[in-house]
Order: structure tokens, then sequence, then C-alpha cells
């Protein structure tokens, strides 16, 4: 799910989505190796269930206000919405495991459970958290930074 959403060019919502799916699959992947108590797990998803919901409302604000928002090419919404750019970004922290974030403390916990045996699942969760970090840099990035989309006179179109 992480690698589909780093991926993604056309759907902001369905990036967002995956990225929630992915951290709730981790989650369960580690409970399911090992036994994880109910307040470690609500730790670690309380942080991405809040910054998952305030960054899909803040997605939803700015399509009412901008129309169709897409991954393909850089946006530059910032300049007209930089409230939402900030709450945006604050989620994307959040979600991405940031140090001040009940996430972090939540990803150091699952990682406490992990057991020296446990390789494998150590380096896919490791790999699925950069990549998430990856994406959601990404996801900021085409959505509100780069030109502004309203002035057309001498922006050049960036879809790489």
């Amino acid at each position: 799910m992480m690698l589909k959403a780093f991926v993604e060019r056309m759907g902001v919502r369905r990036t967002w989505t995956l990225i929630l799916m992915g951290h709730c699959w981790i989650a369960l992947a580690v409970a399911f190796d090992e036994h994880v108590s109910t307040g470690e797990l609500g730790m670690y998803l309380g942080g991405v269930l809040v910054s998952g919901v305030l960054g899909y409302l803040a997605i939803l604000r700015l399509r009412e206000l901008e129309g169709d928002v897409s991954l393909g090419q850089f946006n530059g919404h910032v300049a007209r919405h930089p409230r939402i750019a900030t709450v945006f970004l604050l989620c994307c922290l959040g979600l991405a495991g940031f140090p001040i974030t009940p996430t972090f403390v939540g990803e150091d916990l699952l990682f406490s459970h992990m057991h020296e045996d446990d390789v494998v699942l150590a380096a896919i969760v490791s790999l699925a958290f950069v990549i998430d970090g990856l994406a959601l840099v990404r996801m900021y990035a085409r959505i509100f930074l780069g030109p502004d989309m309203r002035v057309a006179a001498g922006n050049a179109k960036r879809s790489a």
C-alpha cells in the first residue's frame, strides 16, 4: 500500500487512504507477531487516526475551494491557502512519525515488541515507514509547492 501511495499520480484522497490503511496493516502485523497491549496500539493508531482525519478534512476543504486537485504536477496552492497548507503539513508529519506526535512513541512501542529473530518483519516495517515518509513529502510538495497554477504566464508545466 505504501508503494502504491508513493507512485499514485491522480487521486489525492486515494493516496491518503492508502497511507492510512498501510499504518493499520503494520499495527495488525505486529499485533499478530506478539501480544501488544491495547494502550500501546491505541497510542500508535490514535496518532495515525487524528492526523489522518485532519489531513483528509484539509484535502476536502482544498478540493471544495479549488476543485479537482491532482498529484500529476506541482499545484502551488500554498500561496492562496497557507492555513490549509500548514494543517496538512502537520498532519503529514503526524503520519510520518515526527517526534512531537504520538505516532512516534507508538512506532517505538511497535519496534520494542519485535524480537531479535523477527528480522524480516522489522525490515518490512522499517521500509514501509521510510516509503510512507517519502510518499507524504511528495504528496505535500505536489499539492502545495511549486508555481501558482492560476498564474498561467511564465509557468512551465512540471510533471516529473
